[in-house]
């Protein structure tokens, strides 16, 4: 789960954009608005050529998730992270995977 401040964050609910903040993605050249505690997070990943597709911290709530694009998958492996199945009427996803650093 995020380790972010748990008084704040337990006022913040899923789906909300209270917790978010623009930062540069540079993989696309645009502003985009991510949890606050995963931007140090995603700039390493983006550094590394991760293109992220979307994120949530969690919340202190449930554990957060970062998916990727299909062409990462094998890139965020080879980098030591876990993936985290999130299940679909399609069944489960696997693209997603757990933060390491909230």
């Amino acid at each position: 789960m995020c380790n972010c401040d748990k008084e704040h964050f337990q006022k913040v609910g899923f789906g909300t954009f209270e917790n978010e903040e623009n930062v540069y993605y540079p993989l696309e050249d645009k502003f985009i608005s991510v949890d606050k505690c995963l931007i140090p997070e995603l700039k390493y990943l983006w550094q590394r050529g991760i293109e992220t597709v979307w994120c949530c911290c969690g919340h202190n709530i449930d554990d957060g998730v970062i998916f990727v694009k299909k062409s990462c998958i094998d890139k965020m492996i080879d980098l030591g992270y876990n993936l985290r199945p999130i299940k679909t009427v399609l069944g489960f996803r696997k693209d997603g995977f757990l933060p390491k650093y909230t």
